[in-house]
Parts: structure tokens; sequence; C-alpha cells
């Protein structure tokens, strides 16, 4: 399909690699002409292009390709529907806001690093919900670790789900700017800016813990005092 100006050359390429695995799990495949680009298009590759590149310029060329990077590693080599695929991409674009991020499970003798740290609480914070229409972020997040405490120590300042109680415990602190983001559709009713569609609110002075679990995994989380909120306000880059 080619593109219209200005469109991006790595949202149509991501389209083609969506397709062709997901129509690896269906047994076809594709046939390529001597340029490169494909002669016979599963509907996936053709709806899912002509879809993102009419969103375009309502999402924002760095939006989209950022969107499938992460739609590509939500569904993996698992097959993904075109309905799936589509929805994914639109949620995060309607508020344009980027995607929360996912919670990884770490494994490792050493406590987390701060950086390790607060990927751990931001993923834990961090949601969307299509059926509200809101998407919770964590930005200007800052973590620091403190040294090895008992369980026992920890138990009356932070919920520590899982928590192996035979192991050594890690206060943590630190602080963080919670944004909410409204559709954009929702956010541009009576003529106002859809740009203008978050709210922020800065948290202070938040304690809280890194603990193992009986089944090995880190995790961190931590609670803070919520200061005045701002709105409205633009979506983080």
């Amino acid at each position: 399909m080619p593109g219209r100006p200005g469109a991006s050359t790595g949202c149509r390429t991501m389209c083609r690699t969506l397709s062709r695995w997901s129509a690896r799990r269906r047994g076809r495949s594709f046939a390529s002409t001597s340029s490169g680009q494909t002669s016979r298009r599963h509907p996936l590759q053709r709806d899912l292009a002509q879809h993102i590149l009419g969103l375009q310029a309502t999402c924002g060329r760095k939006g989209f390709d950022n969107r499938l990077l992460q739609v590509v590693g939500k569904f993996g080599h698992g097959g993904i529907t075109r309905r799936a695929c589509i929805e994914s991409v639109d949620f995060e674009c309607s508020l344009g806001a980027r995607s929360p991020a996912q919670c990884l499970s770490l494994k490792q003798s050493q406590p987390p690093s701060a950086a390790q740290g607060a990927q751990l609480v931001r993923c834990v914070k961090e949601t969307g919900s299509e059926s509200t229409g809101e998407l919770w972020l964590v930005e200007n997040l800052k973590v620091d670790i403190g040294g090895p405490t008992k369980y026992a120590a920890m138990y009356p300042i932070i919920t520590m789900a899982e928590a192996d109680t035979t192991k050594q415990v890690y206060p943590i602190r630190g602080s963080w700017t919670g944004s909410i983001c409204m559709l954009r559709s929702d956010a541009g009713r009576g003529g106002k800016d859809p740009n203008l569609n978050c709210r922020e609110t800065d948290v202070s002075n938040a304690t809280g813990a890194c603990w193992r679990t009986t089944f090995g995994d880190w995790k961190c989380a931590m609670n803070g005092n919520s200061g005045a909120t701002r709105t409205p306000t633009r979506p983080r880059a």
C-alpha cells in the first residue's frame, strides 16, 4: 500500500511485520515484488496500514511508531487479530500519551538498583482503562534505596504482597508527578483544546520498600503526600 506524503515508513514496515506473523500462524505466505513491497496483502496488513495512516495527523509519527513497537512486544509471535491490533494502537493514540509501563519479572540475588527500583514502582502505578477512557502515568520519578532491614520493621509502613518474610527488606524513598489523562475527544468537548486532556499532581516525601517474594521476584512500592492538582495539562512526551 503506497503511503501518503509524510507518512511514517516505520509504521508501514511494522504493519507488514505484524501481518506476516498473523499470516504465518494461519499457514499463509506473502509474495513480494522486486522493490520489496508486498504484492498480496493479508487483511490485517491492509486495514491496519489504512487505519494508522488515516490517523497520522491525530497521533503523530513518533507516537505511532512507538505504539506499534509496544504492540509487537505485547502480542509477540502468538498471532494478532485485526481488531486487537487496531484497538491496542487506538487507545493511547486517542489520549496522545505514551503507554503505561509493563511489569517484568526481576530475579536476582542482589537488591534492585535505583533504576530497577524506579521501574518496579512505576509499572505498578501506571495503568490504563479503555472502559473509563483514562490513563494513569508516573513522571519525574525519583527513587533512593536504603540499607537492608527486617521485614517486621517495614510491615507497618507498606503492604508487601507475597513477601518472603525470611528475607531482608530494603526501604525506599522518593517522589513523582502523577498524571491522569482522559480521551482527547472528551477533553475537546465544548470547543476546548483536546490536547489539554490531563491533570497532574506532585507526590512528595514518599516512602516504601523493595522486597523478595516467595517466588523469588523483586517488587517495590511506595506512597507519599499529594500536593495541589494542576489542570488542564498536556500529556508528557
